[in-house]
């Protein structure tokens, strides 16, 4: 039961983002939460985030990060999801949260935002093999109902189709208790930017396919940005 309210907190994630310099320094439940998102761009991406001082004076029992959905594709994608995770372990966190992401497709090919879900299984079922044991929570997409192709990217952003993301959860939901049985499975990341509406239907078409799809914990990014009237639409791919 522990294990999971603190893998609750993954709904707390803007929580974060808006603490004051103090407040991010203390831990004031024993479940501190920190969040680091690494790079947007793993054709070139910057330096590993240290997760030096300021996380060890947070404190975090909870650690939270994003790698793309097919890091078992490069051996530096993986080792860098390797050194995050071991270097949160080293500074006290207890329970690693790990959501897989889109790719630049630079990197991958057509497929790095949009691929299918026999081409999402077929990354995500070795990654889950061989992180098994290092990672306590797994995460299917982060923000998938608006920025899975992110606003950095040169067409601008935009989300995935839900149906698709079913797919990808329904694989997900077989992947991980055959090969790392003890973790917990979190529902995509779905994020509230943009129409309210839109974003009803987008849930409810992706829970209709994933034959409800909501893992063992309800992951959401509340920032408080949805809007009335339309939004984004999913691109069909």
């Amino acid at each position: 039961m522990r294990r999971f309210l603190a893998a609750l907190t993954v709904i707390a994630l803007a929580l974060i983002c808006a603490a004051t310099p103090a407040a991010a320094a203390t831990s004031r439940d024993g479940w501190g939460l920190f969040v680091a998102d690494d790079d947007w761009d793993f054709a070139n991406p910057g330096p590993l985030p240290a997760l030096g001082d300021d996380f060890a004076r947070l404190r975090p029992k909870v650690f939270r990060l994003q790698t793309v959905w097919n890091a078992v594709d490069r051996p530096e994608w993986l080792a860098r999801t390797h050194a995050m995770v071991a270097q949160a372990r080293l500074q006290g966190t207890q329970q690693v949260v790990l959501t897989l992401r889109s790719n630049n497709p630079a990197n991958v090919g057509r497929e790095g935002y949009f691929p299918t879900p026999h081409q999402h299984r077929a990354r995500e079922e070795p990654l889950v093999q061989q992180l098994a044991g290092l990672v306590d929570v797994w995460g299917p997409a982060n923000e998938p109902n608006i920025a899975w192709r992110p606003k950095e990217d040169p067409a601008g952003q935009a989300p995935l189709d839900p149906t698709v993301l079913a797919g990808y959860y329904t694989a997900f939901h077989d992947v991980v208790p055959r090969h790392d049985p003890t973790a917990l499975i979190t529902s995509p990341d779905f994020l509230d930017a943009g129409s309210l509406v839109a974003f009803n239907d987008y849930v409810a078409t992706y829970s209709a396919g994933a034959g409800g799809g909501w893992g063992e914990v309800v992951a959401f990014h509340p920032y408080g940005a949805d809007e009335r009237g339309g939004g984004p639409a999913a691109p069909r791919t």
